[in-house]
This record gives C-alpha cells, structure tokens and sequence, in this order.
C-alpha cells in the first residue's frame, strides 16, 4: 500500500480507527483464540517439532546440494553464487541452528565460516550491501551472542571491514552495491530506504564488541543524514535518496518493500 504526503494526524487517525476496529473483533470474541501457554504441552511440543523438522528438511537440501554455495535452487538441486559467492544462506542460518539445538549442523557450518574471505567476491558480482549487513554480519554476530567462539567475531569484523568501503560517500550513506574486486568504490547514487537505514543494529553491536567506535559513528551519521533530509517531509519517509547529496527523490511513500526494514530498525 501507498501513501502520499500522509500528515501525523491522518496516520494518527488511520491508526485509532484500525485498532478500534480489532477492539470491537475482539470484543464480539470474532478473534478469540485460546492462549498458547494455556493448551496443553503436549501440543506446543508436537509444534516444536514441527518446526525443528521443517529447519532440519531445509538445511538437509541446502547441505546436500549447496553446502558452502549462496543459495540452494530446489527445483534443479543446484546452487547458485548470486551473492558473491560469500555462503549466504549458511550464514544466515547459523543462529537458527544454534537456537534449535542442531548441534552437529551448528559445528560444521562454523568450521565452513573459517574458510570463507569475506575480502573477495566472484569479480562479475557485485556485493549487496543491505543483504550482506543483515544476513552476514548478523548472522555471525547473532551466533557470537549465543556461542561466544572468537573465529565468529574476528569472521564478523572482516565482513564489517569490507563492506564499511560502501559508506565511504560525501554523505556517508552507503552505496547500494559495490564492487570489492575494484579499489575503488562505486554503485548506485539512488538508494531506497531500506538500503539506507537498516545497518544501525549490526554495526553499533560491532562496535560494542570490538570496541571500535568508528563503526558507531558511521551508523550514527546514517541516522543524522536520514533524519535532516526528512524535515521537510510529514508523516512516512520518501522511499529514495541521493548518496551524493542526503536529499530525498520525490517518490512513492511506503512500509512495505524497500522501506519496511528501516521502520523495523527505528523501533529496534
């Protein structure tokens, strides 16, 4: 859904009627269900399991076919490197294995992270810097909270390290892309919001654990850089922005894709 020069007020109003209008759902018992916690435990471990199993068929296909690859293709039992060849999806999951007791999974994944340098790339693609931030570096930093093992945090720097490249603009807001083969960087100057500002959580967590503030400072500038261009807006953000110059394009307004995840991080 979008939403055009929506005023405070109007979403304010937008967001009463919505939560009256569950109120009274509620109250006729039209979205009554039972409290989890209140069936018996029996059936909460039966869906436990259901999930474990889903985690476990999922990561037995990827490990199969894809091990150590970006992406599992199920349709062709393939894999794919579409992401730079950095094992996205292990990473990703590497927390998830680790919640759900998949010990022997767990290990092996971290013995892969070992081999992987995240200072390269396959040199005809480029690097997503909003996908590599969430699922790479939070992925590893994810596991590091559960698993404090010194090879995820030294892991989880040099993916921060690398792609801080991207953030090096003349406004500090990062490159959509670059290119980590090239010394140089390049990418996209339109960015959406999303690719804006869906970096604080993982880079000031980084900073706390290296005690590197540089990595806090550049998150915080992103947040400065977003705010001061917005002041001028009421109500939603406009999805697009310069890299060169911090100003918004006049766009479309939206919390759905390319602008949910920062909305996301503003009430994390």
């Amino acid at each position: 859904m979008f939403l055009r020069r929506i005023s405070l007020h109007g979403l304010f109003y937008l967001l009463c009627g919505l939560l009256g209008g569950l109120y009274l759902l509620n109250i006729y018992g039209i979205l009554e269900q039972p409290p989890v916690h209140e069936e018996a435990p029996s059936v909460n471990k039966q869906r436990q399991l259901a999930v474990r199993q889903a985690m476990q068929h999922a990561w037995h296909g990827y490990r199969t076919y894809a091990f150590g690859k970006d992406e599992l293709q199920p349709l062709t039992q393939s894999a794919n490197l579409r992401w730079g060849n950095w094992s996205i999806s292990l990473l990703d999951a590497l927390d998830t294995l680790k919640l759900m007791n998949m010990d022997k999974e767990y290990h092996e994944a971290k013995q892969h992270v070992r081999h992987i340098d995240f200072t390269k790339s396959l040199d005809y693609y480029d690097v997503r810097v909003f996908e590599m931030i969430i699922r790479a570096l939070g992925g590893l930093l994810g596991a590091y909270e559960l698993d404090p093992d010194p090879l995820l945090l030294a892991k989880a720097e040099e993916v921060g390290r690398t792609l801080a490249r991207a953030f090096d603009t003349p406004t500090g807001l990062p490159y959509a892309s670059i290119d980590i083969s090239l010394e140089t960087v390049r990418g996209p100057y339109r960015i959406c919001l999303a690719e804006a500002g869906t970096m604080q959580l993982e880079y000031k967590k980084l900073a706390k654990l290296t005690n590197n503030r540089e990595y806090w400072r550049m998150a915080e500038r992103v947040s400065d850089v977003l705010e001061a261009g917005s002041r001028k807006h009421r109500g939603l953000y406009p999805m697009d922005i310069s890299v060169l110059t911090g100003q918004y394009f006049e766009s479309d307004y939206s919390v759905g894709a390319a602008a949910d995840s920062f909305y996301e991080y503003l009430l994390k």
